[in-house]
This record gives structure tokens, sequence and C-alpha cells, in this order.
């Protein structure tokens, strides 16, 4: 069986060899870990097991000749047994040749050892950084995903940088994650290309940047993902009524619900329904809230409950009222909660324009 070693501390090819039995991998294990990576010169001491899809088939089925062992060949023993070696008269000739072998031996683990690397090094270093992600070794992810960005795969540049994005958002570091989203933009996949300018308008935003978050939600949109393009839409919508640029967000929101399951619709409906309530158009808030009150979202539904006793109360139904506010008082934002609870108290109070 064919194994070869690579090294998770510089993520190149260490070794690679013919191994017959679970005690040749047994001492291949002990050779390899501690060894010096003959690339970078790197001491390796966590290493990864590449075996190659075919063998290790094999290996489940029972068809490999792994462990069967092999009858013993008599070698040389004849050959020396018949013959005289002259051994005196060539003294120093063996250690000589060995040496020369031993020399173009290393020199071609060298180049093997390059070549797989070459080829392997960035699509394994992914598959340990979505393991140590999982386990939480952010460090060793980090330093995976830098091995995947010198890929010349342009998916798997785009991946890793989104992926270090994601780490570095994770732990509140936003301007480093906006750089890494955007670096994660300039790829030819459309779905990456979606979900990074996603997150880059996210990460803008809660660097105060709205331009640069404008911007990013803008290119979501554009990226065309069904999915993407509803959540960049409403948040692109969000900035613009944070901008001042109310027929701006009008026009985005009116787009968002156009697109109903995509992403985030009846978020949109509850934003467009106060525009449009603050309008005077309450029949078009009122609808716009009872689309968004049919969603399964439980952090929407309250919203638009909250809205529609508002609309109810309104029009002077009282009782359709407090029940819509009895199901905004019971949503987890505390927020929401209280004003609801304030409705119920007296329904004739005035409270500024809710969503």
């Amino acid at each position: 069986m064919l194994v070869g070693a690579l090294s998770h501390q510089c993520f190149h090819f260490v070794d690679l060899q013919v191994l017959n039995s679970s005690t040749d991998l047994s001492a291949y294990l002990r050779r390899c870990a501690g060894s010096t990576c003959p690339l970078c010169g790197t001491t390796v001491k966590e290493l990864e097991l590449i075996i190659d899809d075919a063998e290790a088939k094999g290996l489940r089925s029972g068809d490999s000749p792994w462990n069967r062992g092999a009858e013993p060949t008599e070698g040389f023993r004849r050959f020396f047994a018949d013959r005289d070696t002259g051994s005196t008269r060539f003294q120093g000739v063996a250690g000589i040749l060995r040496a020369q072998v031993t020399g173009s031996e290393e020199a071609r683990r060298r180049e093997v050892c390059a070549a797989l690397s070459e080829k392997y090094r960035a699509d394994v270093a992914f598959n340990v950084a979505l393991s140590a992600l999982e386990v939480g070794d952010t460090s060793k992810a980090r330093r995976a995903l830098q091995v995947c960005r010198e890929s010349g795969d342009d998916h798997l540049r785009a991946s890793a940088a989104f992926k270090l994005g994601e780490t570095y958002q994770n732990q509140g570091d936003q301007q480093v994650a906006a750089r890494w989203y955007r670096a994660a933009t300039q790829t030819e996949t459309r779905d990456i290309r979606a979900a990074a300018n996603l997150c880059l308008g996210i990460a803008c935003r809660k660097l105060g940047d709205l331009d640069g978050a404008r911007r990013a939600y803008e290119d979501g949109v554009d990226c065309g993902d069904t999915m993407i393009r509803g959540m960049a839409a409403f948040r692109l919508g969000t900035v613009y009524e944070e901008l001042g640029h109310t027929a701006k967000a009008r026009e985005t929101y009116e787009f968002t619900v156009g697109l109903h399951d995509e992403g985030a619709s009846h978020e949109a409906a509850v934003n467009l329904g106060a525009i449009e309530e603050s309008d005077g158009h309450w029949d078009r808030a009122k609808s716009l809230w009872e689309y968004a009150f049919e969603t399964e979202d439980e952090e929407v539904k309250p919203h638009a409950a909250f809205n529609l006793g508002r609309v109810w109360e309104h029009e002077g139904h009282l009782r359709e009222a407090k029940k819509f506010y009895r199901i905004a008082a019971r949503t987890s934002d505390p927020e929401l909660a209280a004003r609801a609870r304030g409705y119920l108290r007296s329904t004739s109070r005035v409270w500024p324009d809710g969503r």
C-alpha cells in the first residue's frame, strides 16, 4: 500500500512509502513523527496519513494484500555461498556507492514530496481546517486556511478566505473579517461571492462604514444567488433608511417582498409596512404585516403581530388588537414584549411607530 505523510505544521508532504503490513505502518508513523520536513526543515509534530481512495477501498473490502505477508526468498544467500566475492579487493567501494545512492534517494524524496505538496496540500489543508474549526482550534484552522490561499484553484482560495473571515468575525474582529470577506468576493464562484458580500456588508455595518455596507449589499443582490439576494436586499434597505434615503429603502423592500420566501421577504414586509404607515397608507401597511405574520420565523412574527395590533386599534377593533398584542408580548425580545404589554394595559396609549 502506498502511504503519504503530510505535516500539520507546514502542510508539506514529508514522506511517501510502500507499506506491506500494520507493523510497517507503526514503524512508519514513528519514523515520520519528529522527523524534519525535507522541503522547509520544520519539525513534524502532527501528521496526516494520505492513502489513495482505491487502496483504501481495497483495505475495507479485504481485496488488498495488506498484512498477508510474502513467501521468503533466498535472495543473495546462494549467490554468496557459491562465489568468492573478492571483498578484500573492493574494500571501500560499497561505502562510496552507498553514499551515492543515499544522496540520490534523498533528492528523489524531496522531489516527490514537492510534487505531492504542490498538487494536494491545499485540499488536505482545507479539510484539516474544517476539522479544527469543529473542535474550536482556530489557530490551527487559520494556519491551514492560509495554506489554501496559496492554491491555484479559485474556488478553494475563495472558500478559504470566506472561512478566515468567519473565524475573525466570530471572535469579534470585524476589521480583519472584512478584509478576508473582501478577498473572498474576488471569485468567479457565484454562491461564495454572494455570501462573502453579505458577510462583508454585516462587518462594515458593525464598523460604522455604511457606504461600505451599502456597496457590499448591492453587490450581494447583483450576484443573483437565490437565498443570498433576499437577505442582502433586506439589509440594503435598512442601510438606505439609516442613510435617510427613504425612497430607495421603499424600492428595495418592495423588491425583497416580491421574492416571497427567498431570504428575508417577511422581515422586509415589516419594515415596508412601517414606511407605508408613516405615509398614512394604513391599508397597505396592514396587508404587508398580515403577510409578515404568516412567517415561521419566531423573531419576525411577534413584530408583525404587534403592528397588526396597532392597526386594529387604529380601526377601533380593540378586542382584535389585544389578541395580537398578547402574541407580541410572548416574544423573547424584552423591548418588544414590554411595548406589547403596555398596549395591552391601555389600548388608547400612543406609542412611536413600531416594528
